[in-house]
């Protein structure tokens, strides 16, 4: 977990390189609340990206947002706009703490969408799924794209419809399958799903990206329904069984942990911790 300040521009500096960095193959831990878990699969480049961040600007207002990101492969440059899109997306969260959290998601989804846009003007673009979660239990999340949110236990569900032919009409309607129609980077203003699940009582939330949930081996919804697999080490062994044909990466977060977590927060911090961080040797 890397701390940084909740200064903008020395946030904003350090998360442009820690997303800069290609993410680490296998699992990462975010204490207890989170774990994180990336494989490369069979393509030459993994351009997923995927975070967990803890902020609080004073004392008694904190702020948590994990999110997952799928770089898109057909287009030359998703690498680089998944990572522009994670960087960007943290930094206006850092900077909208008067706001309302729902409007503060959506701006930090519509900034991320103009600065992949602005930068490389559709020679690449990135899905992005998150959730994010305030001191007072609201827990609100945002998609665009054909990564996935589930509540994994009690569970399984699926929350989130893929931004895609098939997800949105159940047929892929003489397009290419499994491409998507909504993405961050797409232009001028980017159509995104969002969701209210503070009443929900599933405790573990799970963000995958396509290679993880269309993976072949033992079936995804099979292995949430079970509670010991609502943990990361078992997270971590059931990705290292399936068969890939893409990158696969996931996030597993426990609310309850991510709440008490807020009661050891320090003022003015923002704790990241990334597919991308650097692992000592």
């Amino acid at each position: 977990m890397i701390s940084m300040s909740m200064d903008s521009a020395a946030s904003g500096t350090a998360l442009t390189a820690l997303f800069s960095n290609n993410p680490n193959e296998g699992a990462a831990s975010a204490g207890r609340f989170a774990s994180l878990i990336s494989f490369k699969g069979p393509r030459p480049e993994n351009q997923d990206r995927a975070f967990v961040a803890l902020m609080s600007p004073q004392p008694g207002d904190a702020r948590f947002v994990a999110a997952i990101l799928d770089g898109m492969g057909g287009m030359e440059a998703g690498g680089k706009a998944a990572s522009l899109a994670a960087s960007t997306f943290i930094q206006s969260l850092v900077t909208s703490f008067t706001v309302d959290l729902g409007a503060a998601l959506a701006m930090a989804i519509a900034e991320a969408n103009a600065a992949v846009w602005a930068t490389l003007r559709g020679r690449g673009g990135s899905t992005l799924t998150a959730i994010a979660m305030s001191g007072s239990g609201r827990c609100l999340a945002v998609h665009v794209g054909d990564s996935r949110l589930y509540l994994a236990f009690p569970g399984p569900a699926q929350i989130t419809t893929d931004d895609s032919p098939r997800g949105l009409f159940g047929s892929d309607l003489g397009f290419t399958p499994g491409g998507i129609v909504q993405f961050v980077g797409v232009g001028d203003r980017v159509l995104f799903q969002s969701f209210d699940l503070s009443t929900e009582r599933a405790d573990s939330l799970l963000l995958t990206t396509d290679g993880f949930h269309d993976a072949e081996g033992e079936d995804l919804a099979s292995f949430l329904g079970r509670p010991r697999s609502a943990t990361g080490a078992a997270l971590a062994r059931f990705g290292k069984g399936l068969r890939l044909s893409d990158n696969a990466t996931a996030v597993l977060i426990s609310r309850r942990r991510v709440m008490a977590e807020f009661g050891r927060m320090a003022e003015g911090v923002l704790l990241v911790t990334s597919t991308t961080e650097r692992r000592a040797d």
